[in-house]
């Protein structure tokens, strides 16, 4: 199933197969019905062996696709289905929609492994709205409008290194704060060049007295090099998790290298000008608590600074609405409150409808962070009467406290609290740190 061409930029980012070479995926847990047979791909993201009332052992599942989660259980010869595959394995399964305490579930009766390389990350990766197609022609309308010669000749030469700009395509911007999906780093950047354009114009127009103080070439290319280390900071996989270069370097020093590579490539490229657009990359998270290794000290650092932040919020903001209920979304840790979101009929048409779970399975859109969450319930008002409000303390999409957050990682997320900084992010797939 393709969604606005990602099957096919996924490919083209040497994630997957070629488009049609591959088996299909087969149901979505967003389109499973009560009383179908149905066959699918599905990411284990628990497994567990447990016992009925009568004793007999059973397996317990939670399977995972991009639209959501499903329970699944392995009545018969659980313990023949528990050697086959390990949790955080992607298993082909065939099975029965059943319902249960009003909630669907998937009855499996039989399975096999699949290898990540044959299947296509956008089955099981949230996905940018808008196409690759789209936002490559985007860019390269940006990156033409950069009069700057200097700073034109490493633009395109970033976009000439077709390795690198496959990982932008498909990189997240976040592992949950914000952006979290494929393509969001690109569409996260180009948000960020549309901003800084459009602030530059602000600040040079009549009111200003014509005064170009900004220099915009210079702003809209850190801009697009601003978080260039997130394709090596993150993999393009189920919970985005982070490498080892990720873990110990972080995006912001992973960035500065790759950028200033390519300036050095560039024939003659000034110091002076390699010194400011370097100093835009290191400092851009703005804050030293917020994982920044210099404060931003130039006028276009700081612009670039405070819309990043803001297309951040604006993300986080949207992300939220989708859980609110009442007109009101729960406590977003990353905002450090509650939002409004205005009226119960504004939540009901907001992102995700009017939030909580389905029939048991999370609705289609960004996935839960963690293999062990649970699927999100329906709000509860505090002792089950109407009206009131709970403040709850969960992230955005429910990712767990302090993912992301003030660590140098999350960008321009609350300054660390004081029981101490956030935990690294599990490592989904067990690989070693």
């Amino acid at each position: 199933m393709e969604r606005n061409g990602w099957a096919n930029g996924a490919a083209r980012a040497g994630h997957g197969s070629v488009p049609g070479a591959r088996p299909p995926k087969g149901s979505f847990v967003k389109d499973l019905v009560e009383g179908e047979e149905v066959e699918g791909v599905f990411l284990v993201r628990r497994k567990s062996v447990r016992r009925t009332r009568e004793g007999r052992p059973f397996l317990a599942l939670a399977l995972y696709d991009r639209s959501g989660v499903v329970d699944g259980h392995v009545w018969d010869d659980s313990e023949a289905f528990a050697a086959v595959f390990a949790e955080r394995d992607f298993v082909r399964v065939r099975g029965y929609v059943d319902r249960y305490r009003e909630r669907l579930q998937l009855r499996v009766v039989t399975c096999a492994t699949c290898r990540w390389e044959d299947l296509a990350a956008e089955d099981f990766l949230p996905a940018s709205a808008r196409s690759p197609d789209d936002m490559l022609e985007e860019l390269r309308g940006r990156v033409r409008s950069v009069a700057d010669p200097w700073l034109r000749a490493l633009l395109e030469a970033i976009q000439a290194d077709t390795g690198l700009m496959k990982a932008i395509v498909l990189s997240p911007a976040a592992t949950a704060v914000h952006h979290d999906r494929l393509g969001g780093l690109l569409e996260h950047t180009l948000t960020l060049m549309a901003l800084c354009d459009a602030v530059t114009r602000t600040y040079a127009d009549e009111r200003t007295g014509g005064r170009a103080d900004l220099d915009r070439d210079l702003l809209l290319t850190g801009a697009f090099l601003h978080d260039l280390g997130k394709v090596r900071e993150l993999q393009p996989v189920p919970g985005f998790p982070y490498t080892d270069e990720g873990q110990l370097l972080g995006h912001i020093v992973l960035g500065y290298e790759i950028a200033m590579r390519k300036a050095d490539a560039v024939p003659g490229f000034p110091p002076e000008l390699r010194m400011r657009l370097g100093h835009l990359v290191l400092s851009h998270q703005g804050e030293l608590e917020w994982g920044s290794p210099k404060r931003p000290k130039t006028l276009e650092a700081l612009v670039l600074h405070h819309l990043d932040n803001l297309d951040s919020k604006v993300e986080v903001f949207r992300k939220a609405a989708g859980t609110a209920s009442g007109g009101w979304t729960d406590y977003v840790r990353t905002l450090g409150r509650a939002l409004y979101v205005g009226g119960a009929e504004a939540a009901a048409d907001g992102p995700g409808g009017a939030g909580g779970a389905r029939d048991g399975r999370v609705a289609d859109g960004p996935s839960p962070a963690w293999p062990d969450e649970q699927p999100p319930e329906a709000p509860r008002e505090p002792g089950g009467a109407a009206g009131g409000r709970s403040e709850r303390r969960v992230d955005v999409e429910g990712a767990p406290p302090d993912r992301d957050a003030a660590d140098g990682r999350g960008d321009h997320a609350m300054p660390p609290a004081p029981h101490g900084p956030a935990q690294d992010p599990p490592d989904l797939f067990g690989q070693g740190r």
